[in-house]
């Protein structure tokens, strides 16, 4: 690769002359070179070997940012030139969301990186034409916690003298191969016996084997090899409270389930019984937690908790552990799991919540709640508030207790981009079912010529007006607002033809229904109050209307109906 222009120069290894060991010769190698003309092809002559850092490419901003993946390094084609195959989005210096490429040479190593990580680096100006592109990327430990990569521990019991070698992992005793290359660190010396981190993969070149990637050295005491006759004092997270057993039974009774009533029958008889008490799912709460660096989980009961009677999903505790007890004892409250989010659906008493999640945003958990779990007036609730509440872990799902409402600020977790685009629903924000939704739908973007580009994410807090119901294909416009965490999603949503048409199909005294897909339903709800121009609608008339969501009951209904014919 020539310094003087951004182009590359072939070269034949006896141009290095005879007392060059060819081993020495290794991309990456600086050097100086004449240039000679043959066949009509400049070629490399009198290559000389120049110490390390003498060619310099690039001026570097030492200056660090941190930006997250958008596109990783891409296999190009043998006859591509291009190198610069992975991106990135980053904040820059005043505030403005700026993208740059990569190549393969731009990464501090050669371990696997991912769309979405968060990475650290610095800016590289290409002397030879300017081109602006990051450089010495470096993955940052905050992108694990940001994301919900699952991470193994294991201990290395072979090594390759020079690829990689084995770990086995303790949560299975399964055998993993890795490659030194997936070290996360410069100058390691790894020893059989070291303990690592890791994540699994799986590629074709591997035999469709799992492997290790992205490898984090691990300090040899930091795993505990021996507990016995200790009693330790630990912190953890609750994964689940005694009450939480009692609270699905509650919630089930009246449906058919002879099994669980049969199994509380047994589980009353053996109360006095400490073994069957830990058995008892419904009496004994769990706390996940990490000693040494290996996570387990142990069993609590209630009369074991010191200062509160109640404990929600993700409070941090501290407990009693000792090796030779099933139970967690002297279990004490250090600080709330308050979480916060969004109202995205109400309906006849209950709804849905979209949880703030700052590590992923295209996957999450719709949190249940109902109205009786606010602990101020929930007549005042509406969608898009914004609420502070507590999770419980029912029969593996999340839902919301101790709501409150609380000032706005999604204002701050999103940067609005200032143009206005035009798009289409592909999937609307919606009711499943009872007990089931859609907190995300998706707006495909069109360009200046209707055809379809890229999709966004959107959610309730991004509709302008809140009632309104969109609907597949509903043409909208909208803007892109990105995140803290470099995330996109659509808002400022505004549906261009809220009028809908369709033909009544019932009507029942003073209401009826319209004929019309809306959510779960073929018909939509109208009440004759909603009739403009005091009209006496019949069946199969032909209106246009407005599908909203009702104030009250939070069901689609029609507004403002008018007569066609």
């Amino acid at each position: 690769e020539r310094e003087d222009e951004l182009k590359e120069i072939f070269f034949h290894i006896t141009e290095f002359g005879p007392n060059i060991e060819t081993n020495i010769i290794q991309p990456g190698v600086e050097v100086e070179f004449d240039i000679q003309d043959r066949h009509n092809k400049e070629v490399a002559i009198n290559i000389v070997i120049l110490p390390k850092g003498t060619v310099q490419f690039d001026e570097i901003d030492k200056t660090p940012y941190i930006g997250r993946i958008l596109q990783t390094l891409q296999n190009k084609p043998k006859k591509s030139n291009e190198t610069l195959t992975g991106r990135l989005l980053y904040d820059t210096i005043d505030n403005k969301m700026s993208e740059l490429s990569f190549g393969k040479r731009d990464r501090c190593g050669l371990y696997t990186l991912l769309e979405n990580d968060i990475v650290q680096f610095v800016i590289a100006k290409d002397k030879r034409d300017g081109m602006m592109r990051a450089t010495q990327i470096s993955l940052l430990d905050q992108s694990f916690l940001k994301s919900k990569e699952h991470r193994e521990m294991g201990i290395v019991i072979k090594l390759d003298s020079s690829t990689g070698g084995q770990i086995k992992c303790l949560s299975s005793d399964q055998i993993i191969s890795f490659r030194f290359t997936e070290v996360m660190k410069d100058n390691f010396q790894i020893s059989e016996g070291d303990p690592l981190e890791f994540s699994l993969a799986m590629t074709s070149n591997n035999g469709d084997l799992p492997h290790a990637i992205r490898i984090k050295l691990l300090s040899k005491d930091s795993l505990l090899t021996m507990i016995n006759d200790r009693e330790l004092r630990l912190t953890g997270v609750i994964e689940r409270d005694p009450q939480d057993g009692r609270i699905a039974e509650r919630n089930n009774r009246g449906n058919d389930v002879q099994t669980i009533t049969d199994n509380k029958v047994q589980q009353t008889q053996n109360n006095d019984s400490t073994s069957n008490s830990i058995n008892r799912s419904q009496d004994s709460g769990i706390i996940r937690y990490i000693c040494d660096g290996i996570e387990s989980t142990i069993q609590f009961l209630s009369t074991n908790m010191n200062n509160v009677s109640t404990l929600y999903y993700g409070d941090k505790v501290e407990f009693t552990f000792t090796s030779n007890s099933k139970l967690a004892t002297n279990v004490t409250l250090i600080e709330r799991n308050r979480m916060r989010g969004w109202i995205v659906i109400i309906r006849e008493g209950k709804g849905f919540i979209e949880q703030y999640n700052n590590k992923t945003i295209n996957n999450i958990e719709p949190i249940a709640f109902t109205i009786n779990s606010f602990t101020n007036d929930s007549t005042q609730i509406d969608l898009g508030d914004e609420v502070e509440f507590s999770l419980r872990k029912i029969s593996g799902r999340l839902t919301a207790e101790n709501i409150v409402k609380v000032p706005t600020t999604i204002q701050n977790l999103y940067s609005v981009l200032p143009t206005i685009h035009r798009g289409r629903v592909v999937s609307p924000v919606r009711m499943i079912t009872n007990d089931d939704c859609e907190i995300l739908g998706r707006i495909q973007k069109l360009n200046d010529d209707n055809i379809p580009c890229e999709c966004y994410t959107y959610s309730i807090t991004g509709v302008k007006n809140k009632r309104v119901i969109l609907l597949p294909n509903d043409l909208v416009t909208f803007s892109v607002a990105v995140g803290l965490d470099y995330s996109t999603r659509a808002v400022n949503i505004i549906l261009e033809n809220e009028i809908r048409k369709g033909k009544i199909d019932t009507v029942k005294g003073q209401f009826g229904f319209i004929d019309f897909a809306c959510e779960e339903n073929k018909k939509i709800f109208f009440h004759n109050s909603e009739i403009d121009g005091g009209f006496e609608l019949r069946l199969g008339d032909e209106v246009e209307f407005y599908a909203q969501y009702n104030l009250k009951s939070g069901k689609p209904c029609a507004s403002k109906l008018r007569r066609v014919k």
